[in-house]
Order: structure tokens, then C-alpha cells, then sequence
């Protein structure tokens, strides 16, 4: 054995037993720090009291913050009869609707709130009740019965065919609560809720819990849905509707059934935004916002509507998925590598094969929302047959809002030069 040989073992020899014991030194002293994590946080970083008053204070001008953008934000799509703002001797009222309980502060992934038990959060039950509003829990009650809340409805462990899903039951479900609530109140507020976002696209097809609908999409509403606002607007004397969406809806429902004498577009409410709808509702603050979007009668004349593939998305297959197929396969993430990867995927009865990706075709160019139906109409696409004019075409356009104001126009004096 030569010098060399001689030195390197023991070089080798002397130098591994250091390292072994250094990794496994790493591993116990990560697993102890972060089981102490926050005993360790607390000594290096100790919280005064000043600490904490500062964050609540932080935190309570945020909140306040988000509900003066909610009430500036408000849109009033609707009101018949100057039905909004209900007066102040309303102090019951009957709150219809699975998006009451199924209420969305925001979108998804990236774009989702969170309303941990750490942090207050209000949605329009909890809004109505802190304004002194007596709801009637019975409704609430048998809904809850019904169809117990989806926890993880709006995570990214879940596959479209459940983030879309629209759980409204039939009216005949609500058995006696239905009836009590005519003797409760004569003012019913009916709640629609749709989200999208980050790995949650909504499905061209729309599913409910009864199965699916191939004639309407996920921002229609239900038959479900139609049901019970025919039925409310039977039977009670003020009617609200509330839409509670991330997305543009088709709302043409609501101006077409006779008896919806008002609505209110809310949007996402962020954690505590929902407080500003009572004081909308009851005329504290005249409504002021407008869309930032055109509301269509029907979808079917949005140009994204016509490159929507099965749930939104289009396959790439071969090589041109290679390069992500690393995530389609990945069996960690629950729900997406079984269906998407190694076993190939399935969706709408055809089998992609194993490692294909998903794509999305954006056609539009500039002529996205607004510029599109604007556009058309001024090329007098809207004129020709099937469509009978923009005014059949768009409920609501780009920049609609109305508010509790009303206002008189007059010319004092006009030149012409």
C-alpha cells in the first residue's frame, strides 16, 4: 500500500464520522426547532404589549378599510318600485340560498382570504345580525341539514367537478321551514355565490348535486336556483337578490322573473367587507359602484365561450407535454396526479394518456369584455339575426351601477358656433 493510499483512508476515515454525525445533528436540531418553533421565536423575538396594541390597531384599520371598499364597491343592478332601502321598521328577514352559507370572501389559490379562527371574518348571516337584523335561523337550519358544508370546497386539493359545484337544494326540501318563513317575514333575501381562480376554472358544463346541465354553464344559475327565486318572489313582498361572485354571472333570471324587486352585485367581501351590505340594504350608504364588467343575458355570446374545451381546459399530448409532466404526474398532489398523470387522463370519456398537460387558448387579442361587445355593435354584429340588437344582447354594460339618488337634467343655455 503506497503513502497516498495510506493517507486518503485515514484522511477518509477521520473526516466521514464528522460528517455523519453532521447531517444527523442537522436532522435532530431541525426537528426540535421546529417542534419549539415558537418557545425559540419567542425568546429571540420577544412581543411587548406595545407589539401587540400596534397589530391590533393595524388590523383594525384594515378591517375598516375593507368595509369602506365594500360600500363604495357595492353595485345596485336593480331596484323595482324603489324597493332598496328597506325601512328601518324591517327588523326580520328571511335569508334564502345556499350562497348565505357557502359565502365567498374571495377567489382561489393565490387569490383566496383566509378566515381562520384568528382572524374576524363576517359573511351576510353573520353582517345582517350585527346590524340588530333578526334572521331566521330555521331556513338556515334546514339548508344546513340539506347539505352540510363543503370544508374544502375552495382548496387546490379538489378537482373542478367540486369547486364548481353547485350544491342549491330543491325548494320541496326545505319541507316546514319554507312555510314558517311566510309567517317570519315578508322580506326575503335570496344569496347566489359563484368563485373562481388559481387551479379552480369554472366548467363550461355546469354539475349541481342532482348531476349536470349540459344547456347551462357554472355562471348560470341552477335549475335549483331558478326554482327558488320563482318561488320566493310568489310568496314574499320585498325580494333582494345578492350576488356573491368572483365572476361576471348570467343574471337575465333576475330581471325576467316578476317579483325580484332588487339586487345587489357584492362581489368577493374579503373577511369582513359583508358589514357593508346591511348599511346598503337599509340605506346608510347609497350604493355607488359600478361593474367592471359587461353582464351578457346569455354567455354563449362571449368569444371565450367558443374555445372553452371540456372543463375549461384543451390536452397537450407527446413531447409537447414533457417538459410539464414532472407536475401532471405528481402523485402528491391529491386529486390532480392520479387523474392527470400516471393513470392517464379520463375527462370527458377520452383517456389523454398518462403525463398530459393542460392548456388554455386565449383567441381574443384585444377584444376582450367591453371592447368585444362594444365592437360588435358598432360592426352591427348584434343587429343581425339571431341577436335583435345590443340591448337584447347586454343586461348590463361595462360601467353599470345605480344608486338611491335621483337626479333632474336641465340645458340653461346652449350656443352653437
Amino acid at each position: 500500500m503506497t503513502p497516498y493510499l495510506k493517507k486518503k483512508i485515514i484522511k477518509n476515515a477521520i473526516c466521514w464520522p464528522f460528517i455523519i454525525a453532521g447531517i444527523v445533528g442537522v436532522q435532530i436540531g431541525n426537528h426540535y426547532a421546529k417542534l419549539y418553533a415558537s418557545n425559540i421565536t419567542g425568546l429571540l423575538c420577544p412581543s411587548t404589549a406595545a407589539d401587540i396594541d400596534l397589530a391590533n390597531e393595524a388590523a383594525s384599520k384594515g378591517n375598516d378599510l375593507t368595509v369602506e371598499i365594500e360600500e363604495e364597491g357595492i353595485v345596485l343592478t336593480q331596484n323595482r318600485n324603489n324597493t332598496l332601502p328597506l325601512a328601518k321598521s324591517i327588523k326580520k328577514v328571511n335569508v334564502f340560498g345556499r350562497g348565505a352559507i357557502e359565502w365567498h370572501y374571495g377567489g382561489a389559490g393565490s387569490g383566496a382570504v383566509y378566515t381562520g379562527s384568528t382572524r374576524e371574518s363576517d359573511n351576510l348571516i353573520t353582517a345582517l345580525k350585527s346590524y340588530g337584523i333578526e334572521v331566521n335561523d330555521d331556513l338556515i337550519k334546514a339548508s344546513q341539514n340539506i347539505q352540510s358544508k363543503v370544508s374544502d370546497k375552495h382548496t387546490l386539493q379538489n378537482e373542478t367537478e367540486i369547486t364548481s359545484k353547485i350544491f342549491e337544494p330543491k325548494v320541496s326540501e326545505y319541507s316546514s321551514a319554507y312555510e314558517g318563513a311566510k309567517n317570519f317575514s315578508d322580506t326575503a333575501i335570496v344569496a347566489f355565490g359563484r368563485y373562481g381562480g388559481e387551479g379552480n376554472d369554472l366548467m363550461l358544463e355546469q354539475i349541481t348535486r342532482y348531476g349536470r346541465n349540459a344547456d347551462r354553464t357554472t355562471l348560470d344559475f341552477s335549475p335549483e336556483e331558478e326554482q327558488l327565486l320563482r318561488k320566493v318572489a310568489q310568496d314574499f313582498t320585498n325580494v333582494i337578490v345578492v350576488i356573491n361572485s368572483t365572476n361576471q354571472m348570467s343574471l337575465r333570471y333576475v330581471e325576467e322573473i316578476e317579483g325580484v324587486d332588487a339586487c345587489l352585485v357584492v362581489g368577493g367581501t374579503g373577511c369582513v367587507g359583508a358589514r357593508a351590505i346591511p348599511k346598503v340594504l337599509y340605506g346608510d350608504v347609497n350604493p355607488s359602484g359600478h361593474l367592471v364588467d359587461t353582464y351578457p343575458y346569455d354567455l354563449k355570446t362571449i368569444p371565450s365561450y367558443w374555445v372553452t374545451g371540456y372543463e375549461n381546459l384543451g390536452i397537450y399530448q407527446g413531447s409537447r407535454s414533457d417538459n410539464l409532466r414532472s407536475f401532471t404526474t405528481d402523485s402528491a398532489k391529491p386529486g390532480r396526479g392520479g387523474d392527470r398523470g400516471t393513470t392517464g387522463n379520463t375527462r370527458g370519456g377520452i383517456d389523454h394518456g398518462a403525463g398530459s398537460a393542460a392548456y388554455s387558448d386565449y383567441i381574443e387579442g384585444i377584444y376582450n369584455g367591453y371592447r368585444w361587445f362594444e365592437t360588435a355593435d358598432a360592426e352591427g354584429y348584434w343587429d343581425k339575426a339571431p341577436y335583435e340588437g345590443y340591448n337584447k344582447v347586454v343586461q348590463y354594460p361595462f360601467g353599470f351601477g345605480m344608486s338611491y339618488s335621483t337626479f333632474e337634467w336641465e340645458i340653461d343655455k346652449a350656443n352653437l358656433s
